[in-house]
């Protein structure tokens, strides 16, 4: 009889414990695109470095446009399955989308400054640190985003993304 009340116990606990513990194939779909995206974002900072301005859009919008990042943030989010991370996620969601925004018009505006020294002027530089400080926040939410994510999930996500990455410049 004890026996049989264990395992009915042990049955139980797991029909519980199981849904936690499954392994989410969705979960690692929607990660894929946001590390791709993350991946992506590495050589934004040489590009706003170098005043390449284009070049650091250009990232940054296939990140937005192509990856659909808010989207796919939107999809991981509604896969978390505490919700104090999911209460995490949608604050990481609103903030990286924003400063995604602003990093964009951060790096769009020094192309209608004039430079006659080719180099970077007082202006661009303004926009230039105005664009890094963007970047370092949406690299800062966009990692502490990822750390919400299931290990397992996170991990296979990632070693596919770091075969898909393109090569956008």
């Amino acid at each position: 009889m004890a026996r049989k009340t264990c395992l009915a116990l042990v049955t139980l606990v797991w029909c519980f414990v199981s849904p936690a513990l499954a392994y989410d194939e969705n979960m690692e779909s929607a990660l894929v695109p946001i590390v791709q995206c993350r991946q992506l974002l590495d050589s934004v900072e040489g590009y706003l470095n170098n005043a390449n301005w284009d070049k650091a859009r250009t990232n940054v919008n296939y990140c937005t446009r192509v990856l659909r990042l808010k989207t796919n943030m939107k999809n991981v989010t509604s896969l978390l399955s505490e919700d104090n991370l999911k209460d995490k996620a949608i604050e990481y969601t609103v903030d990286i989308d924003n400063a995604m925004t602003q990093l964009d018009a951060s790096a769009y505006t020094p192309n209608f400054i004039p430079s006659d020294t080719g180099g970077i002027t007082d202006q661009n530089q303004k926009y230039q640190m105005q664009a890094k400080n963007f970047y370092y926040r949406v690299i800062q939410e966009l990692d502490a985003f990822l750390g919400l994510a299931p290990v397992e999930e996170l991990k296979n996500a990632q070693d596919k993304a770091s075969k898909l990455v393109p090569e956008v410049y």
